[in-house]
């Protein structure tokens, strides 16, 4: 048997998980989105200025001249826009700060010169240089996830940004994984000369310990048909797959084959 050949026959009826829950926007990493989401949000939210500089209005933006404006105010990130901006006036403004109307562009602090209470602006600015406008990103009802994706940190950025405090993800996929032989010991016990250390089954796990997992650890079992029949059938009640490592060779000692069609397997 190959091994697309037997990949076939542990993916034949395989079918997606249904099952779904809510979890916090900032733990969802790792996990796969239920349902399509929708923003219910305008990014950025308002007209705000990209940089720290002057905000000026439309009073011969094109012009390659030195043009002097009146300063009249100051707003950082996170205040109230300033009134209405009339024609010859400038207002200060950080980056993230509101725009208020009457503001065509917002120059560079770096490319402006000021002289007491005035702000000289040279050459020419394009009409809203440095202002990032509402909506711009994404539009309220815009399609942010896709059903099925693998939700990762720009997803996780992306959600907060629209306000998005859960999210409805697939259940995680619950696995066990557990090791037979009679012959093995966990590590940090003392494993009498005849026996050694379980590495399977830790390093099985460590492969497998991921956010969209969901680990049981079945321990060690013995070489015994029974018991290992037991175990899957205890196993197969709360796990959607279940790993073992050993037993499956042809000497008398090795009873997974077995066991699994004891256990009601085919």
């Amino acid at each position: 048997m190959t091994p697309l050949d037997a990949l076939s026959i542990v993916l034949e009826g395989i079918v997606p998980l249904r099952q779904r829950e809510t979890v916090p926007t900032a733990f969802a990493a790792g996990r796969i989105s239920a349902g399509a989401v929708s923003s219910p949000e305008t990014l950025p939210r308002f007209d705000h200025s990209a940089v720290d500089g002057y905000g000026i209005p439309d009073d011969r933006l094109a012009a390659d001249v030195s043009r002097r404006f009146e300063l009249t105010s100051f707003v950082a990130a996170g205040a109230e826009a300033a009134p209405p901006l009339a024609p010859g006036k400038a207002v200060k403004l950080a980056t993230g700060a509101p725009v208020s109307a009457g503001v065509a562009a917002v120059v560079m602090q770096e490319h402006c010169r000021v002289t007491g209470v005035d702000v000289v602006v040279d050459g020419k600015i394009a009409t809203d240089a440095n202002i990032r406008r509402r909506g711009e990103d994404v539009t309220a009802g815009a399609s942010l996830i896709e059903a099925g994706a693998l939700l990762d940190a720009r997803h996780i950025g992306l959600l907060a940004a629209v306000g998005a405090a859960r999210i409805e993800v697939v259940r995680r996929l619950r696995v066990a994984v557990l090791s037979t032989g009679n012959e093995l010991r966990p590590p940090g016990g003392t494993p009498a000369p005849h026996e050694i250390y379980d590495a399977n089954r830790p390093m099985l796990m460590a492969q497998l310990r991921l956010p969209w997992i969901e680990l049981i650890d079945a321990g060690v079992v013995g070489d015994n048909t029974a018991t290992l029949a037991t175990a899957f059938r205890r196993l197969v009640a709360n796990a959607d797959a279940v790993i073992s490592s050993g037993g499956v060779g042809g000497s008398q000692t090795d009873h997974i084959a077995a066991a699994l069609l004891a256990a009601g397997g085919a």
